[in-house]
């Protein structure tokens, strides 16, 4: 990696108000900047966005069309964001339950099966393993 094209990605982002792109970014993926995590978002999109900029400018040193880059740069942002936002959504499904709650009466062999795994027989091989734990392991637990 270009450490050189990096630093200077940076100074780019922000310059000229050309920072409004992350903003915008997180604008349009819903993330307001009430959020606790806002600042973190805007670091990564920076990050992204330094990435982006080192893979656009691989032959040369200066920005020859300014809207091709900020257009490249915007989607590999939004996307990777995307990606963020939806692995977080997936985490937090798989691990907001709790079995202590008498009122809720879920059916949790569904949430149990990991439907991250590619192969048929990992969806039974993690629904058996945690069913096992399920029936086996205390309250507590």
């Amino acid at each position: 990696m270009n450490y050189k094209k990096i630093s200077d990605s940076l100074t780019f982002l922000m310059s000229d108000k050309r920072i409004t792109i992350i903003h915008g970014v997180l604008k349009s993926l819903g993330i307001s900047p009430r959020r606790d995590d806002y600042d973190d978002f805007v670091q990564d999109a920076s990050i992204i966005f330094a990435q982006a900029y080192a893979d656009f400018l691989q032959e040369t040193d200066e920005v020859e069309n300014e809207r091709d880059l900020m257009c490249f740069a915007y989607q590999r942002i939004r996307w990777r964001l995307l990606d963020r936002l939806r692995r977080q959504q997936l985490e937090y499904f798989l691990f907001n339950y709790t079995l202590d709650n008498e009122e809720d009466d879920h059916d949790y062999d569904e949430t149990m099966v990991d439907h991250s795994a590619t192969a048929p027989f990992a969806h039974l091989e993690n629904s058996d393993f945690l069913n096992y734990l399920y029936h086996h392991c205390p309250r507590v637990q």
